[in-house]
């Protein structure tokens, strides 16, 4: 964390991987490797459902969204990270840096909104089957899709300016001991406002898993798999606004609250977990739907509670 004397900050150098000093050369071809095959097979998955006619189905249509948007996501991010494996100290400049978070936020929000809106289809199919074909018309597919890009443009705006609208002057320092997260400052007057939102949601949201937990541990009928994820999901979601949310809304309430280097690196240790967490939760849910829908029979056998576990 030295710094040279400055007055302006125009460019950074992100270390990255740096520290894995002679095995840069392994970990880019691990990730060339692993990047490669995700844009063959998010190509491949496109080039299937726009040619099989048989695939023009609404849930094929929010598959090739995302498989779209995972393209260009990772075109966002990756061929850079790459770059700086071989080529060290390589700046990008504050310009470069804001337009990828710009397109880094985007698109990461597409792709939960495009799985949240996959999910919805899914439960149209499974409960509402004989109006499945009226519910989910072409025009509500494509108002989903549209919305979910909506929704992430409006959060890679707010993201970005609020981040890139920061002052870039520093004081003459030679150690970072502290940071101060300044958010939604540049928001004004509007703070107390957004305070009482976010405290709202917050409350809602805690609420919910709250009571989704105790139902679904109350209820004998729902231990089951599918049930047993879903309540793992809400306690994790629950942890994950902890970590996060209260020291949102403290910076609120109260500007500039700085935050220690050691705070920060452990709020950002458990956000990383929790979020990878929530992720992989939704992966092992759309694997027991995948065995409930395709192998109903030995749903029983292939779910056990040690796979579960």
């Amino acid at each position: 964390m030295k710094r040279k004397n400055f007055t302006e900050v125009s460019e950074f150098i992100f270390l990255g991987f740096s520290s894995f000093g002679k095995h840069q050369i392994t970990l880019f071809v691990v990730f060339l490797t692993v990047y490669i095959l995700t844009l063959v097979a998010n190509i491949i998955i496109v080039t299937i459902i726009c040619i099989d006619h048989h695939l023009h189905t609404p849930m094929y249509f929010f598959l090739s969204m995302l498989a779209s948007s995972e393209t260009v996501y990772t075109l966002v991010i990756v061929p850079r990270m790459l770059l700086s494996l071989i080529f060290h100290n390589q700046p990008i400049s504050l310009a470069g840096c804001a337009t990828q978070k710009f397109f880094f936020v985007i698109l990461a929000t597409n792709n939960c909104f495009l799985l949240t809106a996959m999910g919805y289809d899914r439960y149209v199919a499974i409960c509402r089957p004989l109006r499945y074909t009226v519910i989910m018309s072409k025009g509500l597919c494509a108002q989903l899709v549209c919305g979910s890009f909506g929704i992430g443009l409006t959060m890679a705006v707010l993201h970005v300016t609020a981040m890139f609208n920061l002052p870039m002057k520093r004081k003459n320092f030679t150690e970072v001991s502290e940071f101060i997260f300044l958010g939604f400052s540049s928001f004004g007057k509007h703070q107390i406002t957004l305070f009482v939102v976010f405290l709202t949601v917050y409350i809602l949201t805690l609420v919910a898993n709250i009571i989704i937990v105790t139902i679904i541990c109350i209820d004998h009928h729902l231990h089951t798999p599918m049930y047993f994820f879903l309540s793992m999901l809400a306690s994790s979601e629950t942890v994950y606004t902890l970590v996060i949310v209260p020291r949102m809304l403290l910076s609120l309430i109260f500007h500039n609250q700085p935050i220690s280097l050691a705070g920060c690196a452990t709020q950002m240790f458990f956000f990383v977990i929790l979020a990878t967490n929530n992720c992989f939760l939704l992966t092992a849910m759309g694997y027991d739907r995948y065995v409930a829908i395709c192998r109903p029979l030995r749903y029983t056998v292939i779910m056990s509670k040690g796979l579960c576990a």
